[in-house]
């Protein structure tokens, strides 16, 4: 191989003071071999076989299983009934559910001695609750669950059993209502978005006109630039990028014939694959046919970002300093001190979930106090009225209990009945008057002669 000094670019790299320094050309050769690694990765990836992990989660009833099972043209998810399969329930306790069940298909497929290991990830009840806050923290949490497995295992001394289970694509499926996008559906993806490639599609797209589904996805894509969601930011084909903004959202319409990529219905059949009907077609090329191998390189970049966050973390935990400029080596001394077990059990602690269901918990405690304290009140209330009304009975009978011995008491010193003045012989009646004789000479003589006892409640 002969360089020429007017072709080659020469660098000089002593950035670093534990590397030499060597001069990097950039030369065209020929007849070296290096055509062939087109055809050596092909045959690397046909031996090995790849790994492929796709979320699908969205709107509630909008065909997110049906999809999986068109778009691998197999039965690979069973349509399942939600109560077999979510098993959150609190309403016993008077919360409303805000979590998502995730249910995990590994699935292996070989289509032309090429083997593939797919992970796919259906989240049933997504977005069904009454509130639905947080519905989409368990999402978040098993795509930072599965970058931290992959940073912790990558520490290890023997890494030849390395498994990866990140998530490289995630398909948003969003209801046909050919309005503004919910509130919920925008936050998701907001955060998925963050954290994973994201691809948003209209489901049951069968539902609307074509005039309806030009305009709701236009209605889409000027919700996402305006709550800043860029779809395929870290994907580095500029082609792709620029394919994946102009046909978003994909307009999907699912199987319901198997092994038959059709729709029937009685009035006609919808063809899956015909580019006039529906964009599966596009959908599965962008994915499968063509670009699978972009998304889970861009899925690095997802992970680096959150590796870097987590090492902080890491260092957070132990209450250890941050120190940029530090060493490799001694950072990662650090680091290692924490293990996978504990950081998870750490990273749930401060999990949004728990935080949402503790106030609930205590909303719901606070309206039982309430309600106690009122119904106490009450009591209280009843009490009081019954008191008074106890007292009042008991002083209408002790005045006349009095009256009665001021009789008794005249008649006994020997003062005839007849002599005795027509006031004083009428003084049982006198006493039993509703009204409280105020004479002071009678107040005297019951004073003297008994107590009155009242009950009090106060």
């Amino acid at each position: 191989m002969c360089l020429e000094n007017n072709d080659a670019l020469a660098t000089l790299d002593s950035s670093s003071p534990h590397r030499p320094c060597c001069f990097l050309f950039e030369q065209s050769t020929k007849n070296v071999g290096l055509s062939y690694l087109a055809p050596q990765r092909e045959k690397f990836i046909h031996r090995n076989g790849g790994h492929f992990s796709l979320m699908v989660t969205g709107a509630f009833n909008c065909g997110k299983t049906s999809f999986i099972n068109t778009l691998f043209n197999s039965d690979l998810a069973p349509v399942e009934s939600l109560s077999s399969i979510n098993s959150n329930d609190d309403s016993s306790l008077g919360l409303t559910n805000p979590l998502t069940s995730l249910k995990i298909l590994n699935i292996e497929l070989i289509e032309d001695g090429v083997p593939l290991e797919l992970n796919v990830i259906e989240t049933p009840g997504f977005g069904e609750s009454i509130d639905n806050q947080c519905s989409w923290i368990p999402l978040i949490n098993y795509i930072e669950q599965q970058f931290n497995f992959y940073a912790f295992q990558e520490e290890q001394p023997e890494r030849n059993q390395l498994v990866d289970s990140r998530v490289h694509v995630c398909i948003y499926v969003i209801y046909p209502s050919n309005h503004a996008l919910l509130p919920l559906d925008i936050i998701s993806m907001k955060e998925l978005n963050e954290k994973i490639n994201l691809i948003p599609v209209i489901g049951k797209s069968d539902c609307l006109t074509y005039e309806e589904l030009n305009n709701f996805k236009k209605i889409i894509k000027n919700q996402l630039i305006e709550n800043n969601i860029e779809i395929g930011k870290f994907i580095l084909d500029q082609s792709l990028k620029s394919k994946l903004t102009s046909q978003i959202p994909y307009a999907i319409i699912n199987s319901n014939e198997k092994n038959q990529l059709i729709r029937k219905y009685d009035y006609g059949i919808i063809e899956i694959e015909n580019s006039d009907h529906c964009d599966f077609a596009s959908l599965r090329n962008l994915l499968i046919t063509e670009n699978m191998l972009d998304f889970i390189e861009s899925t690095e970049y997802y992970y680096e970002s959150h590796r870097s966050n987590c090492f902080n973390n890491r260092l957070k935990i132990l209450n250890l300093p941050i120190n940029e400029n530090e060493d490799g080596l001694h950072q990662y001394l650090k680091y290692h001190q924490l293990n996978y077990q504990s950081y998870q059990r750490k990273i749930n602690e401060i999990d949004p979930i728990l935080d949402l269901k503790q106030k609930q918990l205590k909303d719901v405690f606070a309206i039982v106090v309430s309600k106690q304290e009122n119904r106490f009140k009450e009591w209280k209330k009843a009490l009081i009225e019954k008191q008074d009304e106890l007292n009042a009975d008991i002083a209408k009978l002790h005045t006349k209990l009095i009256g009665l011995k001021e009789i008794i008491y005249l008649l006994e010193s020997g003062t005839p009945a007849d002599e005795i003045d027509s006031n004083r012989t009428s003084l049982a009646q006198y006493y039993t008057d509703d009204s409280i004789n105020d004479d002071e000479s009678f107040r005297g003589i019951s004073s003297s002669k008994s107590e009155t006892h009242f009950f009090s409640f106060q």
